[in-house]
C-alpha cells in the first residue's frame, strides 16, 4: 500500500505542486487548505506522513502543536516548506519539524524530506530509541554487536532492495 501524506498548504497551487511531486513516486497526497479541512481528512484516515507550507507567521507553529497534541496524531512525521529556513534548518525560536525543505524547493527535495521521515519512522518502530543506544561501545565479533544498520533496516521496511538482496 502506498505510503499517504497529509498536505496543509494555505496556497493550493502549491498544495498541487507537493501533491504531483508525491504522486509521482507512488505516494498518495491529501490536500488540505487550513486546518479545519485537515481535521475532517484526519477523521477518515490517519497519514504515514504530513508536509505543512502555511505562510502566514505562526500558522506552522499552530498546526504542528495541532498535530501533536493528540496522542493518534503525535506520531506523524511532520515536513515544513518554509521561505524561512535555511540550509534545512527551523527558523530561530519556532517549533522543530522532522524535516525542513527551504523555498524554493525542487520536486526531489520534497520527496527525499518525506522519504527520510518515513525512514526515520519505520526504524524507529522497529528498533525502540533505547535500543539504539548501548551502553558500552559494542567489541567486533561480541555478540552484542548490532548486525544490521539503522540504514539497513530502514531499506528493509520499505522494501528496498539491500545488497545482500541483489543478484
Amino acid at each position: 500500500m502506498p505510503a499517504s501524506v497529509l498536505v496543509i498548504a494555505d496556497h493550493r497551487d502549491i498544495a498541487t505542486l507537493i501533491a504531483r511531486c508525491l504522486a509521482s513516486t507512488g505516494m498518495r497526497a491529501l490536500i488540505a487548505n487550513d486546518l479545519r479541512h485537515a481535521g475532517s481528512i484526519l477523521q477518515r484516515e490517519m497519514p504515514d506522513a504530513a508536509v505543512l507550507d502555511l505562510a502566514m507567521p505562526g500558522h506552522c507553529d499552530a498546526a504542528m502543536q495541532w498535530l501533536r497534541r493528540d496522542p493518534a496524531r503525535a506520531g506523524i512525521p511532520i515536513v515544513r516548506v518554509s521561505a524561512l529556513v535555511r540550509n534545512g534548518g527551523a527558523p530561530r525560536g519556532e517549533i522543530r519539524a522532522d524535516a525542513c525543505v527551504p523555498k524554493p524547493f525542487t520536486p526531489r527535495q520534497i520527496v527525499d524530506a518525506v522519504r527520510t521521515t518515513l525512514a526515520r519512522r519505520a526504524v524507529r518502530q522497529i528498533i525502540p530509541p533505547q535500543a539504539m543506544r548501548p551502553t558500552t561501545p559494542p567489541v567486533a565479533g561480541d555478540a552484542a554487536m548490532p548486525r544490521a544498520s539503522a540504514g539497513v533496516l530502514a531499506r528493509a521496511a520499505l522494501g528496498t532492495p539491500t545488497l545482500a538482496a541483489l543478484p
